[in-house]
């Protein structure tokens, strides 16, 4: 069966003994079967467990590392992603991923340098290119340290900018951080303007 067909988008019911019956579509199901699941698995599928292995996720990183300049850095790094249950929220916004430098036990177990969870419930009703927004905002955040050696030491990288759209009606681009974000933005609208 092809992506595109239309049956991808029939629904189904799953019964896997010992667990809640699985809502899913034709599609997702034959994602899974085939180990290259982009759309979230169903909420179902984690059982008892927090997270799942997302080898979609992961080739989907390993192409936007080679197709942008920014991220080409990062091959050869050893980076591990996953669905997460649940995302939950943080000051009141969704949390969609996260990415973590691995230490300790997790970083002899993963033998990843960084961990990268998706949120698979707020990612549901997301499009491809939707979750690969995501993914390509997580991997802005690994990051990496010189020191005085040349040796390169792994990091986690902060946003840019942080502020309210508020703030900004309100003040305009008054931090250097901000009036970088409303260059972009207004670099966007230009690129918009030309592409109609």
């Amino acid at each position: 069966m092809g992506r595109n067909d239309d049956n991808r988008s029939i629904p189904i019911t799953l019964e896997v003994p010992g667990r809640e019956p699985v809502h899913a579509t034709v599609g997702v199901v034959a994602d899974l079967a085939a180990g290259m699941q982009l759309s979230p698995p169903p909420q179902g599928l984690f059982g008892d467990e927090e997270y799942r292995p997302a080898p979609a996720l992961k080739e989907m990183a390993d192409e936007l590392i080679e197709r942008y300049d920014e991220l080409e850095w990062l091959a050869g790094w050893p980076i591990e992603f996953l669905w997460r249950k649940k995302g939950g929220q943080k000051g009141g916004n969704l949390t969609l991923g996260k990415t973590q430098l691995t230490s300790g036990l997790v970083s002899f177990y993963s033998h990843a340098t960084w961990l990268i969870w998706v949120a698979a419930d707020h990612c549901r009703t997301f499009n491809p290119r939707q979750i690969e927004a995501v993914v390509y905002h997580e991997l802005l955040h690994p990051w990496y340290g010189v020191d005085e050696d040349g040796e390169k030491h792994p990091r986690i990288r902060g946003h840019e900018w942080e502020g309210f759209n508020q703030e900004l009606r309100r003040y305009g681009a008054w931090q250097a951080s901000m009036r970088e974000i409303a260059a972009t933005v207004q670099q966007m609208k230009l690129w918009e303007t030309q592409e109609a």
